[in-house]
């Protein structure tokens, strides 16, 4: 099922639209510069299961006449309206109890569920102590094995679970009837157990907001390959806000959303990890390498990217090594050392001439469907197919092409732009075929 929420004209957001699959398992991230809607958005999802939170939870004239926001469950449809006389927005159809109880919703400091939980776990400390005075309480292993993963420790094995009232607490069993309770654990081992309870529920959909904001980096990295494994045994769709590039790093195709805020419109697309990184930090990366032999290949290849390629998914660099050979060594080297990337993301690209050598037969290793550019100009120039450059005609250039090129750019009878277009129209069934290989490499649609 998808949930699709609209938000009209609250606080700064003139429009903001977004769709989620209830059914999908797995995680995905939203990042965006601060005041794009991230928050907004997760307080609109709040108010499904607990009513209008954004009048609790944000200042006054957040919203106004004008404002409303829609949820459309399916084919479900359901409308917050202002209400003048309440001064905020609400609903003369509720939201039916079993669609409520899909969703589940955690804010940051201070309204999130975790900081409401401290009063029922300081409300049933006699409980918890007298469950353990008499044996009970087991360890959670999933729970366990998970924070034991995210910290690289094994100092939550012995983490224990009380169920007291149908309401879970989690604690250490110390020497001399003493005992560590959840809430005194650090506040981001403290969120993790919160979320793992969040998580096994029962809900299809959980957005948590701010993620990150108590985690440090070491825990940060290993935490999205936890979640999404936890997420896809459970039957849960996370989506979650964050900030770090530590944690925006480990998220794979797909996952991850980039919200930005243009005017008052707010858009959200899948986006990768240097195109996020480059637009919220500055920072320039690449998230693929694509490794050649010359100069001259290396503008051939940007040329049929941007001709056949565009729009791309990713971010690319296109890099002139050397000899084939050599290109194809570092590509081995790499595939150990993983000094450009890890081994899906960089491959090299040989002239056709290179197609039947050794060092062509390895993984991620393609041949263009021409000799080279030089030789395929040489080709039609030896066919009669440059017309323009008649006043060569009686000269003899070596069948490399290299010479020939070289001439034609000299006199002007060629920019090296339209040679390239020249053998695109000439040879425009192999090498639209041979960009497909490209663009799915670079994540783009071909044109």
């Amino acid at each position: 099922m998808q949930l699709r929420v609209t938000l009209t004209k609250i606080q700064h957001i003139a429009n903001l639209q977004w769709s989620v699959d209830l059914d999908r398992r797995g995680i995905t991230a939203i990042v965006g510069r601060n005041g794009c809607g991230k928050t907004t958005l997760a307080k609109a999802l709040l108010t499904i299961p607990l009513g209008d939170t954004l009048a609790s939870t944000s200042s006054e004239g957040i919203v106004g006449p004008d404002s409303w926001i829609r949820y459309e469950f399916g084919e479900q449809v359901f409308e917050l309206r202002f209400d003048t006389d309440l001064e905020t927005l609400s609903s003369r159809k509720p939201i039916p109890r079993h669609l409520k109880a899909m969703v589940g919703v955690e804010l940051p400091v201070p309204h999130g569920d975790r900081f409401k939980a401290f009063q029922a776990i300081v409300e049933h400390d006699h409980d918890l102590r007298t469950a353990l005075a008499i044996g009970r309480g087991a360890p959670r292993q999933e729970l366990n094995d998970f924070l034991n993963r995210v910290y690289r420790t094994d100092r939550f094995t012995d983490l224990l679970e009380v169920r007291i009232r149908h309401r879970s607490f989690y604690c250490f069993r110390r020497p001399q009837e003493r005992y560590l309770r959840e809430d005194h654990l650090s506040s981001g081992e403290y969120f993790l157990i919160s979320v793992y309870r969040r998580i096994v529920s029962g809900v299809k959909f959980l957005f948590i907001d701010e993620i990150d904001i108590s985690l440090d980096a070491d825990a940060q990295a290993r935490l999205t390959g936890e979640l999404r494994s936890l997420c896809e045994r459970q039957g849960v769709h996370l989506v979650f806000t964050t900030h770090s590039l530590a944690l925006m790093s480990t998220l794979e195709l797909g996952e991850m959303l980039y919200m930005e805020r243009e005017a008052s419109e707010v858009t959200l697309r899948q986006a990768s990890y240097n195109y996020v990184r480059t637009l919220m930090f500055g920072f320039r990366g690449w998230d693929k390498h694509i490794l050649t032999e010359d100069e001259v290949l290396e503008d051939f290849l940007r040329y049929l990217i941007e001709r056949y390629c565009t729009p791309t998914f990713y971010q690319y660099q296109v890099i002139h090594i050397g000899g084939a050979v050599q290109v194809a060594s570092l590509l081995d080297r790499n595939s150990r050392e993983h000094f450009f990337g890890p081994e899906k993301d960089v491959i090299c690209v040989l002239d056709g001439d290179q197609a039947k050598q050794p060092h062509a037969g390895g993984r991620n290793i393609l041949c263009i469907p021409l000799d080279s550019v030089e030789k395929a100009l040489y080709a039609a120039f030896m066919a009669g197919a440059i017309p323009a450059a008649y006043c060569l005609n009686r000269r003899k250039f070596h069948p490399n092409g290299k010479e020939l090129f070289n001439e034609l750019l000299r006199i002007g009878v060629f920019k090296r732009r339209q040679v390239f277009e020249f053998l695109c129209s000439r040879h425009e069934k192999g090498l639209s075929s041979f960009a497909m290989q490209l663009s799915e490499f670079l994540g783009g649609k071909l044109s």
